[in-house]
């Protein structure tokens, strides 16, 4: 493989991504606006889908859809289907999927001139999946010829675990959508509100929010996400009797950018991610930031658009410092929103399609 210096036009990508209106997988979301904002003159991208999908992606001309059947292994065969369609020079994946495998042994058997990227989205190894999973995912990775890595720590744990050098392309957020709300003071002056938004499994703790609302009962906290969690922390906080949180499930965009807006502070006490998007949004939306330190984060600079922390009893310091203190949740979340414009989708995608227009095969 070589990088070609010069522009290619018109490049043919097919991305292993669904784009259904429905569907909040954050590799997904992530695949959906990179592909709204790739130079229509230079790419053409098609995209798979089982219902009803994103209309913005729906009205493009340079976008191509294609209906799966929910069935998955029937959707599988029609995605390996069109993977192995001549017609695309770029086949991009950002997830890790049995079919992704089957599609790389047999182009490397068949010696398929199609030029193969794979986005690494999560510190290696996976957390919660089998040795199974972790196989697939390594082979997935080390069978494509060009790897990018979603963060510097990621970066770091493809160098540890699979032994390669990746470039470093990051995911986004629009800041023109996520917008804190004009007025500072806006914000609950009785009750200060606490938000926490993410799937709802082991790794991202969301039990941290639940314990951290009997912490501070005057305090008001809210969880926002679903998953495998959901039934067990809503059995806790009955069980408790926590009055002062609300597990509210999932929720549209538009009411999610509501929940951040009406926020103070948010938590997110994950300890093992890629480069999480909410972190983001919510620094998007003004909010100061507390995550912590397993994965190196880099949404955030620490004691200054929000902490960093590294246990219980730190976070439960930092929530107290900003629940007591409005003049500072107010100047974090300032310089929070200033520093993400950094990662505003419209400069991200910028090194994407320089990526996407110069590598090619020989």
């Amino acid at each position: 493989m070589e990088v070609d210096s010069s522009m290619v036009a018109q490049r043919r990508i097919i991305m292993h991504a669904f784009v259904d209106n429905s569907d909040y997988n954050a590799q997904n979301l992530n695949a959906r606006e990179i592909c709204l904002r790739l130079d229509p003159e230079r790419f053409q991208i098609t995209l798979f889908y089982q219902d009803a999908p994103d209309e913005r992606l729906a009205d493009k001309n340079n976008i191509n859809l294609i209906k799966v059947p929910k069935n998955r292994y029937l959707a599988s065969l029609v995605v390996l289907k069109h993977l192995l369609s001549p017609k695309y020079d770029i086949y991009l994946n950002v997830r890790v999927f049995l079919v992704d495998y089957l599609y790389l042994k047999v182009a490397k058997i068949m010696a398929l001139k199609k030029v193969t990227i794979h986005h690494i989205e999560n510190t290696l190894p996976y957390p919660n999946k089998n040795k199974y999973y972790n196989k697939i995912a390594k082979s997935n990775a080390l069978n494509c010829d060009f790897i990018f890595s979603v963060s510097k720590y990621v970066a770091e744990t493809a160098q540890s675990e699979y032994g390669i050098v990746t470039p470093v392309v990051y995911v986004g957020v629009d800041t023109n959508v996520f917008l804190p709300l004009i007025d500072d003071n806006r914000r609950n002056e009785n009750q200060v509100k606490i938000l926490y938004v993410g799937s709802l499994q082991e790794r991202k703790r969301p039990d941290y929010v639940l314990k951290a609302a009997k912490e501070f009962p005057d305090a008001v906290f809210e969880i926002v996400g679903t998953g495998p969690l959901l039934d067990k922390l809503i059995y806790e906080k009955e069980k408790e009797n926590i009055r002062n949180l609300s597990i509210i499930g999932g929720v549209s965009k538009g009411e999610l950018i509501n929940k951040y807006q009406n926020a103070d502070i948010f938590l997110f006490p994950s300890y093992h991610e890629g480069f999480p998007k909410v972190t983001l949004e919510a620094a998007s939306c003004g909010l100061p930031v507390i995550v912590f330190k397993d994965y190196k984060p880099e949404t955030l600079i620490d004691g200054v658009t929000g902490f960093t922390v590294d246990s219980y009893e730190d976070m439960l310091e930092k929530l107290d410092e900003l629940i007591k203190n409005p003049d500072l949740r107010i100047e974090m979340g300032k310089m929070g929103r200033n520093y993400v414009q950094k990662f505003d989708w419209n400069e991200i995608v910028k090194r994407w399609e320089t990526h996407l227009s110069t590598i090619r095969s020989i």
